[in-house]
């Protein structure tokens, strides 16, 4: 049986995995289970779905229902492949538009996914070639 943050990190991954514009990358997913594919070394920029991380708990809901829910997506290109991908922020970018008011299969619980709105890209501070992009997922409750 699959709760609905790992749906929804399987949905994300697969929608990544189909967008044309991010074909120069490997797409995985943080702590992958039977299908997710393992990681490939072999191309200079990774792009990973985090686990999703619950904000808010419904009051309303007998069971926990998690109303709003945190999906990162982490971008990382090495610079010394650079030539054979887009820029670090390009590749952010591709992501933003492929995922920012995307429509989320029904299955897995939750509606449309949209760019944070107090922090949509942060950087990391130890490598400046990886930058994650946050997006919000709200839940479909019925």
């Amino acid at each position: 049986m699959q709760g609905c943050l790992l749906k929804l990190q399987k949905a994300v991954l697969e929608k990544l995995r189909s967008a044309a514009e991010l074909s120069f990358a490997a797409i995985s997913a943080e702590n992958p289970s039977d299908f997710f594919e393992p990681k490939s070394s072999d191309r200079p920029c990774e792009i990973s779905v985090l686990m999703p991380i619950p904000m808010e708990a419904s009051k309303y809901s007998a069971g926990p229902v998690f109303s709003k829910v945190a999906l990162q997506v982490e971008i990382k290109c090495e610079p010394t492949r650079m030539g054979e991908c887009p820029s670090v922020l390009s590749a952010a970018e591709a992501v933003t538009r492929t995922l920012h008011f995307w429509s989320i299969p029904p299955e897995s619980g939750y509606s449309r996914l949209s760019l944070s709105e107090s922090s949509p890209w942060t950087r990391s501070s130890k490598n400046a070639s990886i930058i994650t992009v946050n997006f919000t997922a709200c839940a479909v409750l019925g």
